[in-house]
């Protein structure tokens, strides 16, 4: 009995020890099954978190931006065939690098996690990222991969994750507050709140913000709007016609165009004397959707999938930075309140789709 016993004892500290040595080796042929689509997937995460916070359109390109150039920059040390954005991006000095021997690295899971650490600095829904990125962890957890390998791993995209924090501490955003906010005017050629909601202007210094790769907001400055005019003749009264009668014929498709591209991250909807809102996708994360799509739909590889988010990101961000700066420098009448207030011909104008 005694030797029975014995005997099973040997058999399960033998077993565990199989077990554990099996856990440390790493099948790099499942984890890179398993990294595939992972950056696509974690930005349609973070979009959920987006629209949870009800961020602005410019405020959530800038998220977007700066999580997708974390991720890339974790990538970027294993790879021959992509360089740094460091130097080539406003101000963003190099990122560490990984020790060679010491600090061997996965870096798709660096990637994955410069990307969560920089998102939850980003977000007003911390705890929202933190389980996102908890989840990523745990699927990890399943896999056989060497614990030590994954502890470096984790660690080296965290300390991507902070420099791109600092970097993007520097870019303007909590100092644009301090700046005067947009003051309306009884100037008639001038913007004005429009109806049901009336909101103030969206992010008026905007433009102040550090620019990725421009070298200025108004580097490409859009051109100047037509001269306001309110006689009936006139250039500006005739694209209001347009305006307004485009809107009163819309077909089927046409609102399902409109529909599919509408993206105000906060939908005002009004019935009776009830306004309600609804939470929605902004401009930049529709793209940045579409850009995810195709990174799967192509089955682009980590480092060909944050190249290809990334850049998508940067180009919205600096978009957003050059409108916002011309939007508020041109500072023009919405078609919605000339017509109401100028075209007596018409009718009471509301866009509304």
């Amino acid at each position: 009995m005694v030797i029975k016993r014995f005997l099973v004892l040997i058999f399960f500290f033998t077993s565990l020890l199989v077990f554990v040595g099996c856990r440390n080796k790493t099948d790099y042929g499942e984890l890179e099954l398993f990294s595939k689509n992972k950056l696509a997937e974690v930005n349609r995460n973070l979009t959920q978190v987006i629209i949870s916070d009800v961020f602005s359109p410019p405020v959530c390109s800038r998220i977007y931006a700066y999580c997708n150039i974390a991720a890339f920059e974790a990538l970027v040390p294993g790879s021959s065939d992509y360089i740094s954005y460091a130097g080539l991006l406003n101000q963003l000095t190099p990122a560490p690098l990984p020790t060679v021997g010491k600090d061997t690295c996965y870096l798709p899971i660096s990637s994955e996690i410069a990307f969560t650490t920089v998102a939850q600095k980003l977000v007003f829904n911390t705890e929202g990222m933190k389980k996102i990125e908890d989840d990523y962890l745990e699927q990890l957890r399943r896999l056989p991969i060497d614990e030590e390998l994954k502890k470096r791993s984790v660690e080296y995209g965290r300390r991507v994750g902070k420099h791109i924090i600092g970097w993007a501490s520097k870019d303007g955003y909590v100092q644009r507050n301090a700046n005067p906010g947009f003051l309306v005017t009884k100037d008639p050629a001038r913007w004005q709140p429009t109806p049901p909601d009336y909101m103030d202007a969206v992010e008026p210094n905007w433009g102040t913000l550090r620019p990725f790769t421009m070298d200025s907001a108004s580097m490409f400055r859009a051109s100047s709007p037509m001269t306001f005019d309110s006689a009936a003749r006139s250039d500006f009264y005739h694209e209001a016609t347009i305006v307004y009668e485009a809107v009163n014929k819309l077909n089927s498709a046409d609102t399902s165009i409109a529909r599919y591209w509408d993206c105000n991250p906060n939908v005002s909807f009004t019935s009776g004397h009830i306004s309600y809102f609804q939470q929605q996708i902004s401009p930049g994360g529709h793209w940045m959707h579409i850009a995810a799509s195709l990174t799967e739909s192509e089955n682009a590889e980590p480092k060909k999938a944050t190249e290809i988010m990334s850049k998508v990101a940067i180009s919205l961000a600096d978009a957003f930075i050059s409108c916002w700066e011309a939007k508020y420098v041109y500072n023009t009448i919405r078609p919605e309140t000339y017509i109401n207030r100028f075209t007596s011909i018409f009718s009471k104008f509301y866009i509304i789709i």
